[in-house]
């Protein structure tokens, strides 16, 4: 047998690549251009947060002038001051004398009883008239002094003067002006010194007196006695004998 011829076999080259070659040039992306006009809060949030911001504000103020009333009424020892104090004694008589109507008077005996002197002499309703004395020792200072002519308070001509009388034989005259504005007191005057401010309570609770003063019986009022109504005088003169006509009887 033939030999069988080998084939040569060659080997297939395999393609080679060229390599990539890197641009040196940066890669840039392109960015929209298309601006963002919309606004960062809404015209609704900004109107909520202004309106936050004032009654925040307000909220402060009204804080701090509260706290400035109530340092003005109290002094350094943190203890509220009096017009009348525990050195005046126990209040043994109360006048209170309104710019238009009539006084009012009340006076303690040696009984420890009290009694109506103004408008009308007569007994006084005790737990009143014992709640009035109370209502004069609680009148408090709210300022206790005031620059100013007494004309720009309402001091000129007092709208009350309340005399007060003690048992130690002291006595003061508070004369009562206008109200303050801020309607925490009425401006005052203590024996002609200075003006200042002083509590509402107390003093509302004693010019009360003017219009209700502390009767233990209201009084009656007296009834007039009766008069007798005259009748008038008729204008028609009387029939005389003559003038009348006699019919006779059948």
């Amino acid at each position: 047998m033939a030999d069988k011829s080998s084939k040569k076999i060659t080997p297939k080259k395999k393609a080679v690549t060229a390599p990539k070659r890197i641009s040196s040039k940066p890669t840039t992306t392109k960015r929209s251009t298309t601006s963002n006009n919309k606004p960062l809060f809404s015209m609704g949030t900004i109107v909520t947060f202004v309106t936050f911001i004032l009654v925040v504000a307000v909220a402060v103020f009204i804080s701090q002038k509260k706290t400035t009333e109530e340092a003005a009424a109290t002094p350094e020892g943190g203890e509220t001051t009096y017009v009348f104090t525990e050195a005046d004694g126990t209040p043994s008589g109360i006048k209170v004398e309104p710019a238009d109507g009539e006084a009012v008077e009340l006076q303690r005996d040696d009984k420890n009883v009290w009694g109506l002197i103004l408008p009308t002499k007569t007994e006084a309703n005790q737990g009143m008239a014992e709640a009035a004395a109370t209502q004069l020792t609680a009148i408090s200072i709210v300022t206790p002094k005031i620059s100013g002519n007494t004309a720009d308070f309402g001091l000129d001509s007092p709208s009350f003067v309340i005399t007060a009388t003690f048992a130690g034989g002291k006595t003061h005259t508070l004369e009562i002006g206008d109200p303050a504005v801020t309607k925490n007191g009425y401006y005052a005057r203590l024996d002609k010194g200075d003006i200042m401010l002083v509590s509402l309570s107390g003093i509302d609770a004693l010019t009360q007196l003017a219009v209700a003063p502390p009767y233990l019986n209201t009084p009656t009022p007296t009834a007039l006695p009766s008069t007798a109504t005259p009748v008038p005088a008729s204008n028609t003169p009387a029939a005389s004998p003559a003038d009348v006509t006699v019919t006779p009887t059948p």
